[in-house]
Formats: C-alpha cells, sequence, structure tokens
C-alpha cells in the first residue's frame, strides 16, 4: 500500500509551494497595510518576486506541467528559502542595529 516515488515528490513539492506561497501573500498583504517598517532593505523585497516564481515552479512540478517532478525544484527551492531566511536575519539586524531612534 506504498506511494510511488513520483507521487511523494509531487505532493512534498505542491506542499512546499503551498507554503511558500502563502509565506509570500502574507508578505505582500503586509506590505499592501502599510504593516511593514519603511526602513526595510530593498533587496528583502526582491525575495517577494522571487518566493512567487519558485512557488510557481514547485506546484507546476508537482502537476507534472512544464517541469520535471522530483527533488531537482525542491532542491532549488530550499536554497531559496535559505537565502531568504539569511535576507530576513539580515534585515532584522540592519534595521534593528542602524542607529536610528
Amino acid at each position: 500500500m506504498g506511494s510511488s516515488h513520483d507521487t511523494v515528490w509531487a505532493v512534498a513539492n505542491a506542499v512546499v509551494g503551498l507554503l511558500i506561497l502563502g509565506a509570500v501573500g502574507f508578505l505582500a498583504n503586509a506590505s499592501a497595510r502599510g504593516s511593514v517598517p519603511p526602513r526595510t532593505p530593498r533587496v528583502f523585497w526582491s525575495f517577494l518576486g522571487s518566493g512567487a516564481l519558485i512557488a510557481t515552479a514547485l506546484i507546476l512540478a508537482a502537476l507534472g506541467i512544464g517541469l520535471p517532478g522530483g527533488p531537482s525544484v525542491l532542491l532549488l527551492a530550499l536554497i531559496w528559502g535559505l537565502l531568504a531566511a539569511f535576507a530576513q536575519l539580515a534585515t532584522f539586524v540592519l534595521v534593528t542595529w542602524s542607529g536610528d531612534p
């Protein structure tokens, strides 16, 4: 009663893609409402667009449309996630310790 490898990778890609899409959507909504500090560096906002692209690629790979399924797109998304987490940490450090009152 086990699942095939293709099914497992498709589900993993879809779950991670939906999580990234949800996080990017949350941040875009917070920005549209004006609840994001105006001093947030611009490099942080580049992760919104790239996150939407990565999430779309994951969902397309999960559905088998245009991209190969399996671990390749998921690995790219996980590397993107590490870079995005570093950007959030760097943003926090720059905004918090910038010396401005």
